[in-house]
């Protein structure tokens, strides 16, 4: 007797099964608002180049501050469990260092404002770089990035001078007795180009030290990052051209 050959039929369950989904590759998000971090760097410049070594002076230079580096972290893609701690710690800073620009609260030093001033602009700064660093591709908003960092070393290196003159009781400069803030803002940023007009000197070794630190920093940060970056971006814009 014949035997007919067995036919398999799928069955209904297997059929109506979902075809399994395909794993979407990651893409990399290209990073986004320096452009309101150079605006708030360049607001916390302009205040601090037009006023006074004052307390106004220096509570909205370090609101501004503050700002920039909240917008550093949002822009650097953290946790959101990360951020809210973070803005926290800058809130608290951002406190103390608000107190301690009060003329009448004496129990904090005056210079603890420009001490914490300078620890959130360092703080923008490694952001800022740490992004830039972990993003491999070179675009504007890099090259904005990379040029938020070099005004905030400008920016920190004014902050150190002027809380060293506070601390030790000694004029920062030869040739003024009561410096400004836009004295030290001036100095610390053809300093940091390595101008040297002379109107302004360091008076003491420990000034002499910092300004020196500077003027290295600034010319390595040019040499090799900002010519990196640019290099880069002129490759990739040819690149682009050829295809």
């Amino acid at each position: 007797m014949a035997q007919w050959p067995t036919v398999t039929v799928p069955s209904s369950d297997a059929a109506d099964e979902p075809a399994p989904r395909q794993r979407r590759p990651t893409i990399r998000h290209r990073p986004r608002g320096y452009g309101l971090v150079l605006v708030t760097i360049l607001a916390a410049i302009l205040i601090a180049s037009i006023g006074q070594s004052g307390p106004l002076t220096q509570a909205v230079s370090l609101i501004l501050i503050s700002t920039a580096l909240v917008l550093a972290l949002r822009t650097a893609e953290i946790p959101r469990r990360s951020l809210r701690r973070s803005v926290v710690l800058v809130a608290v800073a951002l406190a103390i260092g608000l107190l301690s620009s009060i003329p009448a609260v004496t129990f904090v030093p005056a210079s603890l404002v420009l001490v914490i001033g300078a620890a959130l602009i360092a703080a923008t700064s490694y952001v800022l770089a740490e992004r830039l660093v972990r993003n491999p591709e070179v675009t504007r908003h890099t090259i904005i990035g990379a040029l938020c960092v070099y005004l905030l070393m400008g920016l920190f290196f004014s902050f150190v001078y002027s809380a060293s003159a506070l601390m030790t009781g000694i004029p920062f400069f030869n040739s003024l007795t009561e410096a400004s803030s836009s004295d030290y803002l001036y100095f610390s940023f053809i300093t940091l180009a390595t101008v040297g007009y002379g109107d302004l000197t360091a008076r003491t070794n420990l000034g002499r030290m910092l300004s020196a630190t500077e003027g290295l920093t600034g010319q390595l940060y040019l040499v090799t990052v900002v010519a990196l970056l640019v290099s880069n971006y002129n490759r990739r814009g040819g690149q682009n051209g050829q295809e």
